[in-house]
């Protein structure tokens, strides 16, 4: 279970890297139309925040994790320095979380459609940290495409999931396995 805690904080490492260096700043203004890369870098943001406001605080019991309340209006999403603080806050409250942590229940709020009455279930923390880690790099995938449409040089495995990259490892284990 704590090995959750450690992959998230690498895809924090990811965001991180994108914030940095010559290029960072640009891309908070990068689009494909729809949406900026910062847009993704908030939307994840966000998540985090929701995810550790719930773990920091003293609610009773019954409290609901609500990933419908997120801030949305933030800076983070134009000002790489406000995104790099933000990222090393998130960092420094996982680091904190022990594995015990991990299996406290939780319930989580979440709409699934526009109309109609908003879904509650029962979680872990641990399930939640699943959640954000693969919600993570599936909005990580988003920024690298909108970054390439750029003609920004990524690394290839950027935002892929470690099930594809795994399979593709064991892909090309059994191609070599066949030349030989």
């Amino acid at each position: 279970m704590h090995c959750l805690i450690s992959h998230n904080q690498m895809l924090l490492v990811q965001l991180t890297d994108l914030l940095s260096g010559p290029k960072g700043q640009e891309f908070h203004t990068l689009s494909t139309g729809l949406s900026t890369i910062g847009d993704h870098i908030r939307h994840i943001l966000d998540h985090y925040d929701l995810f550790l406001d719930w773990v920091q605080s003293s609610l009773p019991i019954g409290a609901v994790l609500d990933y419908d309340q997120r801030c949305r209006a933030t800076d983070v999403a134009s000002q790489a320095v406000a995104a790099q603080e933000k990222i090393k806050s998130i960092q420094q409250v996982l680091q904190g979380l022990t594995s015990q942590d991990l299996t406290q229940t939780v319930l989580v709020k979440c709409s699934t459609a526009v109309e109609g009455d908003v879904i509650t279930t029962q979680s872990t923390l641990g399930r939640e940290l699943q959640f954000l880690h693969s919600h993570t790099v599936h909005h990580i995938a988003l920024i690298a495409m909108i970054a390439r449409h750029h003609n920004r040089e990524l690394p290839c495995d950027l935002g892929v999931a470690p099930s594809t990259l795994k399979n593709l490892q064991q892909e090309q284990s059994q191609q070599k396995k066949c030349v030989a």
